[in-house]
């Protein structure tokens, strides 16, 4: 798994086991990740991560990201993780890069008014019988 990280390789196949151990068949039952709708996410392949964006406007967004870490675990897996987080998933990581485009397409919606257009009597600020009916 991790050839040129021999702890960091112990440490996983040592997890590894231990799970397969305690859980059993149980352990082939994985929840790789998932939305909790609206706005909130969370992984847990390899990577576990839990993300939510929190819109702040129209036209901005805030993301919170945890990336979450074995307590017991030794520093050279800490320390790989740290690496491995930002590079996969920090400022300037390879999903936000990877995601730019679905960001730009969803940011462009937001900023046109989405609503249907209004049947033309509507528009024209009267309808018959209807004299407060103005836009």
């Amino acid at each position: 798994m991790y050839p040129l990280l021999p702890e960091v390789d112990a440490y996983y196949r040592e997890e590894h086991d231990r799970r397969q151990r305690r859980l059993g068949e149980r352990a082939r039952l994985l929840n790789r990740g998932g939305v909790v709708f609206p706005s909130m996410h969370y992984n847990s392949a390899g990577r576990t991560t839990i993300g939510i964006w929190v819109p702040l406007a129209s036209d901005q967004v805030e993301v919170w990201r945890w990336m979450l870490v074995p307590k017991n675990a030794p520093n050279c897996v800490k320390d790989m993780l740290r690496h491995y987080y930002l590079r996969y998933a920090g400022p300037a990581g390879m999903t936000e890069q990877d995601d730019m485009e679905n960001w730009t397409s969803v940011q462009r919606s937001l900023e046109r008014d989405s609503r249907p257009p209004l049947p033309a009597e509507l528009r024209n600020g009267h309808r018959k019988g209807a004299a407060w009916v103005a836009i």
